[in-house]
C-alpha cells in the first residue's frame, strides 16, 4: 500500500536542499507541494488542508500549528534532532514525527572527531602559538590510536564515528540498546 497526501506543506525547504531522485520520491506521494518560508504570515492558513508537514532545520512546530492541522497525519523534519517540534503534543494527537535517516550523518560524526581533535591536540592554543611565532609543540599532546574510544548508540552518527575512530586505530567501544553482531568489517566491542 503506498502512502498518499493530498497537500505537503514544506516550510523552510528550498528544492535546492533535496537532490532530484528525492523530490521524486516526494511528488510520488504528493498531489500538491506547497514551499513557505518559516516567517510566512501564511503557515497558519496552509496548515488547514495539509496532511503532511515537511519542515526544514530550526523550524519550529508548535502547538498552535498543530492545532491549525485538523488533517494533519505527518511531521517530518529535515534535519537530526526534534528540539523545535512539540513532540508531545503531536503524540497526542496521533501524529508521528520522524527526521530523516541519514542526514548529516557524515557531518556530524566527522564534527564529533573534529572536536575531539581539536581538544587533544591543543589546536587553538597551536595556532595562537604559530601566529607569535613560537613553532614549540606542546608536548602533552595525544592521540586517539590505542585509546578506547566510547560511544553511547550505534544509530547512523554513532556507527559512522566508530568507523572513522576505527580508521584513527582506536579500541572503540560501545553502549547500545540492542547488541550488534560482530563482523569483520565492525570489530567494534561492547
Amino acid at each position: 500500500m503506498k502512502i498518499q497526501f493530498k497537500k505537503i506543506l514544506l516550510v523552510n525547504i528550498q528544492e535546492s536542499a533535496l537532490d532530484k531522485a528525492h523530490w521524486n520520491k516526494i511528488d510520488s506521494i504528493a498531489k500538491t507541494k506547497v514551499f513557505l518560508p518559516k516567517e510566512s504570515p501564511k503557515i497558519i492558513q496552509e496548515l488547514n488542508n495539509t496532511d503532511c508537514l515537511l519542515v526544514g532545520f530550526a523550524t519550529s512546530v508548535t502547538k498552535e500549528y498543530l492545532n491549525a492541522a485538523p488533517k494533519l497525519k505527518y511531521i517530518g523534519t529535515l534535519a537530526i534532532a526534534y528540539h523545535k517540534i512539540d513532540v508531545a503534543y503531536a503524540r497526542k494527537k496521533g501524529i508521528p514525527v520522524t527526521n530523516i535517516a541519514g542526514y548529516c550523518t557524515e557531518s556530524v560524526a566527522e564534527l564529533i572527531i573534529a572536536a575531539i581533535l581539536n581538544e587533544i591536540k591543543h589546536l587553538g592554543e597551536e595556532r595562537e602559538r604559530a601566529r607569535n611565532k613560537n613553532y614549540d609543540f606542546i608536548e602533552s599532546a595525544t592521540e586517539i590510536k590505542g585509546k578506547v574510544f566510547g560511544i553511547f548508540g550505534l544509530g547512523n552518527i554513532g556507527t559512522r564515528t566508530a568507523e572513522i575512530a576505527q580508521g584513527f586505530g582506536a579500541d572503540v567501544r560501545y553502549w547500545n540498546r540492542t547488541r550488534r553482531e560482530r563482523s569483520s568489517r565492525n570489530k567494534i566491542s561492547r
